[in-house]
């Protein structure tokens, strides 16, 4: 939200803890301008189409956007999670903005048993569950057949009562390998939900990419973001405009594959070389992980001084310049790496996707 003190004569902005709402805006000599958009602010004609270089490489050597202040689009910046910032207006809108961290992740260990862990977090996730349920009008949920969506489905039948009509909406894959309607029906059922369920084909994509890439006004990691735009489309013509989703449950508890190198890292580095060959063993057994070059490249470089995990990440092709992307033009435009450095351990992993290089892209 944005706030005008017409008394002290400053502006002030503020976004929530983990950037579910987006804050953008962009300067001249003359003027302020903020949106929750890219676009409205391309359009009102205060800002150019001028790509950034430091945006541009980082989404495509790691795919990463939405991870820092500086927005894909020059001269448009946003104000990131847990961040306040304030503008004094007498000063004029060219002075610097002063911008302060409200709220971050907590990243300092408990030595708590986990019975109590798991206890607390069971409390905690049904008091967001409830205060997010907090509307004046229909309420349903986005239900992919995970654990997050369908722990969230059935927290709301449990807050709602036994009476209450839950709708929920899920996109089906065409591809048996990926298509979760089982876990889908099952989590319904044992929810008592109304489910919507949507298919796409192909063309449908073509149809709808530009709409797609405008809408988004950045690009994006991947077309997930198009079947979730079809399920928002299919709550919103049910007469639905409010959606509880989970996002973050991977994020906060490991569930991407790309954790595993940090966490073997992590297990050798202190020694506890047992457990490392465990988890090797058991990811090795796993049909849908594969253990290649580069996978091992990541585990190793970890372990690794700096100068000798470039060497290998290069020669594994995970290098800062892979030979499909143009050295030169990124070198000229003062561009030399990641603007965020890649993470070495578990923990500040999980930190990293939660706060910048995952979480908000996909909020």
């Amino acid at each position: 939200f944005v706030v005008l003190d017409t008394v002290a004569q400053r502006l002030w902005l503020v976004r929530d803890p983990f950037g579910i709402k987006p804050l953008y805006f962009t300067r001249s000599a003359s003027s302020f301008w903020f949106a929750s958009e890219i676009s409205a602010l391309v359009d009102a004609g205060v800002t150019s189409r001028t790509i950034d270089p430091q945006g541009l490489y980082d989404f495509l050597h790691s795919a990463r956007v939405d991870h820092r202040a500086e927005s894909m689009v020059q001269g448009v910046n946003q104000l990131l999670p847990g961040q306040i910032a304030s503008l004094d207006l007498d000063a004029g809108p060219s002075t610097a903005l002063d911008v302060r961290t409200y709220w971050r992740p907590p990243t300092e260990r408990e030595d708590r048993p986990f019975a109590e862990v798991v206890t607390d977090l069971g409390h905690h996730f049904r008091r967001s569950v409830q205060s997010h349920l907090r509307s004046d009008v229909a309420v349903g949920a986005a239900l992919s057949g995970g654990i997050d969506s369908s722990a969230i489905l059935c927290s709301m039948r449990e807050e709602l009562g036994p009476d209450a009509k839950i709708h929920a909406f899920s996109y089906l894959a065409e591809d048996p390998r990926y298509d979760e309607e089982q876990w889908i029906d099952m989590a319904a059922e044992r929810a008592g939900a109304v489910v919507h369920k949507i298919r796409i084909q192909a063309d449908q994509l073509r149809e709808e990419a530009s709409d797609l890439i405008r809408s988004q006004g950045e690009p994006f990691g991947s077309t997930s973001i198009f079947a979730q735009r079809c399920v928002f489309r299919s709550a919103h013509d049910a007469g639905v405009t409010v959606l509880l989703d989970g996002q973050g449950a991977d994020e906060l508890f490991g569930g991407y594959r790309g954790y595993l190198a940090g966490s073997f890292a992590d297990l050798v580095r202190s020694g506890r070389l047992v457990k490392a060959a465990q988890l090797a063993a058991k990811v090795a057994r796993r049909p849908d992980v594969s253990i290649g070059r580069r996978e091992l490249a990541r585990v190793a470089a970890k372990l690794l001084p700096g100068a000798a995990a470039d060497a290998l990440l290069k020669r594994a092709g995970l290098g800062p310049f892979p030979t499909w992307l143009d050295q030169t033009w990124f070198l000229n435009h003062g561009v030399s790496g990641l603007s965020t450095p890649s993470t070495l351990g578990l923990d500040d992993a999980l930190v990293s996707a939660f706060a910048s290089t995952s979480l908000p892209s996909l909020l």
